[in-house]
């Protein structure tokens, strides 16, 4: 079996300074050797199918480069980079730039001893002459490897080797040596211009008489060896069968194998078809989910973007509130509420208590049965006294006044169950009436009851609706304050008071109606 290897020489490195360069080679990340770049001489083996790797170290830069021999098909010379990282290479760069450096390689083939299996024997026990023996061609072929020869002449010689050649066929070997002679025989031309102008068959004998000549010795001496005793045809015999039992068990495992590889490949074709129809689905349903997971980033999108319009909304509205929030505190700071809130816990307090004594006392409808009660004896006495006769004006005129003061109640009831009033209207004297805790002056004009408003009147249902009726003064203080100021706090009625009659002062309506009061005959 031929195993290829090179022999080469770092000729030139680039990209370096003037320092010492150390180049150590590395066969698997195990070290081959290590040597000064610019100043050995001394070639460089490589075989083997293992990555080689090339590390040039000086005092300032490192640099290294990793590949294969296989990249290298023919002999030459041939520019590397040198790289700081990822330094492997898988094809061989047209231009490289520093730093950098140039090697020369040639190839050098050698035959290897081929046990009867077929399998590359390393560990071989023979020794050189026995090896010499069974293949004298190889001593012949070693010798000759210095002396480059045109291919005419390497064709007679294999024709010429072709008798000797039983055991091993040296003619492939030769072919292969072709290329590599005809690339030295350009370089030694001028040394053997001399043989060549001599002719084939005088060149072949000049160069050949010494090994021929041994080569024959060796044979006569085999040949005696072989023939001393008479053949043995049968043990011969014996032999080639033996061989070819074992040729025929070597083709049955051969082709035992060969179907066994032939199953192995249909089980692999068969993994890697299902495999691939996995890997299909797999795809597909990615990419499913993709598109799924992509809908859904795009409804999330616009839901994220909904809810920041809403967002700036509630922030402007929040912010308008805080506006409004702010005007108003600013407000209650100018208005000082205590006054008001120390009027409101004293009408709480008078409220608590007037709630204990009405729960105490009789109920409401019984003052008012009392007090109809009341008016209809005033009224059966009016008219008794009215059918009495008159003895005197004095009697008459008691008689008048009684009379208006009766069709005043009338009215003033009428008016009271009209207007629905939460409180009766009690007569205190004459025409001056108790509405809760106000006092009416009240009056009958053209048969309309009226109140007097200072010096004015004014229709009694007019009044009562908008200066009674309407007037509330706990209501717009909830609306106004809160718990968390003191309400039930003590305050000053005193400024109160003023206050309240200072409004009552610039809120006085000017005269409309002027109605003259009857005097009491």
């Amino acid at each position: 079996m031929l195993k290829d290897s090179f022999e080469g020489k770092i000729i030139r490195v680039d990209g370096f300074s003037n320092e010492e360069i150390t180049c150590k080679l590395f066969s698997n990340d195990k070290l081959l050797d290590e040597f000064i770049a610019k100043s050995s001489h001394k070639p460089i083996q490589l075989s083997g199918k293992g990555i080689f790797r090339f590390v040039f170290e000086s005092v300032s830069l490192t640099r290294s480069i990793s590949l294969k021999l296989s990249l290298f098909q023919d002999d030459g010379a041939q520019w590397l980079p040198l790289l700081e990282s990822n330094d492997f290479i898988e094809t061989l760069p047209e231009e490289t730039s520093a730093p950098r450096f140039l090697i020369v390689l040639c190839k050098s083939k050698a035959l290897h001893i081929i046990e009867e299996s077929g399998e590359i024997s390393e560990d071989s026990s023979l020794s050189v002459s026995e090896s010499e023996e069974i293949m004298p061609e190889i001593k012949l072929c070693d010798d000759f490897r210095d002396e480059p020869l045109p291919s005419q002449e390497i064709h007679e010689i294999s024709q010429m080797s072709e008798p000797i050649d039983n055991q091993c066929n040296t003619q492939e070997f030769l072919e292969s040596l072709e290329s590599e002679f005809l690339d030295q025989s350009s370089i030694r031309e001028e040394e053997h211009h001399e043989i060549s102008e001599m002719d084939t068959s005088e060149r072949l004998h000049k160069i050949w008489e010494p090994e021929i000549s041994a080569l024959n010795e060796s044979q006569d001496r085999q040949s005696f060896e072989l023939f001393k005793d008479p053949p043995n045809y049968k043990t011969m015999l014996d032999d080639l069968n033996l061989k070819y039992q074992q040729v025929c068990k070597l083709q049955e495992i051969q082709a035992a194998r060969v179907a066994e590889y032939d199953m192995k490949f249909v089980k692999m074709f068969e993994n890697h078809r299902d495999l691939v129809k996995r890997s299909k689905e797999r795809e597909d349903s990615l990419i499913e989910l993709v598109n799924e997971k992509e809908k859904e980033a795009h409804l999330a999108q616009e839901e994220i973007l909904r809810l920041r319009s809403e967002n700036s909304k509630f922030e402007l509205e929040n912010k308008t509130l805080k506006e409004n929030n702010e005007s108003l505190l600013k407000e209650i700071e100018t208005v000082n509420p205590a006054p008001l809130l120390k009027e409101v816990a004293f009408l709480r307090k008078n409220i608590a208590e007037l709630e204990k004594i009405l729960a105490n006392s009789y109920s409401k409808e019984f003052y008012e049965a009392k007090l109809v009660e009341k008016d209809q004896i005033i009224t059966s006495m009016h008219r008794q006294l009215r059918n009495r006769p008159c003895e005197s004006d004095t009697r008459e005129s008691q008689n008048s006044s009684i009379s208006i003061i009766d069709e005043l109640d009338e009215s003033v009831r009428f008016h009271a169950k009209s207007l629905n009033l939460l409180e009766p209207l009690i007569r205190d004297k004459e025409q001056m009436y108790i509405y809760g805790h106000r006092k009416l002056s009240l009056m009958l004009f053209n048969g309309n009851l009226m109140c007097r408003i200072g010096g004015t009147f004014k229709p009694f249902k007019e009044y009562m609706e908008n200066y009674v009726l309407d007037t509330s003064v706990v209501r717009p203080l909830k609306k106004r304050f809160t718990l968390e100021q003191n309400i039930d706090k003590e305050y000053d009625f005193e400024h109160f008071k003023e206050a309240q009659a200072k409004t009552k002062q610039a809120a006085k309506p000017s005269r409309n109606v002027h109605v003259k009061r009857k005097s009491r005959s």
